[in-house]
């Protein structure tokens, strides 16, 4: 488990927005309520399954990941490892690219 190999520990359970595209950014109430815990000061870190799982929108990714930064919170996940560089952040959001084109194509699941 990603939260147990960073000697993290997990003060919510798993937040799902099951159903809902990856591709919108409204109307996720997990991600809300992932969202509200930076707000309150209860989490300093989200740990995600996937890239692709958090948006597959870049814009929306970058909000996502701006919104956490701001809280003085980072995002991790459990599929790849990102540091915490400009490269980094260019890794993350070719990533996040291939996956919003190969859903448009109709490659994605």
């Amino acid at each position: 488990m990603k939260a147990e190999s960073l000697g993290a520990q997990i003060v919510a359970p798993a937040f799902k927005d099951e159903g809902i595209s990856g591709a919108t950014l409204v109307g996720k109430p997990g991600l809300q309520a992932a969202l509200s815990m930076f707000e309150a000061d209860q989490a300093n870190a989200l740990i995600c399954y996937d890239v692709s799982h958090l948006s597959r929108d870049v814009e929306h990714h970058a909000i996502i990941e701006r919104y956490i930064k701001q809280a003085k919170g980072r995002i991790l996940f459990c599929t790849q490892d990102f540091v915490d560089t400009a490269d980094g952040e260019l890794s993350s959001g070719i990533i996040v690219r291939l996956g919003r084109e190969f859903r448009a194509s109709g490659q994605a699941e």
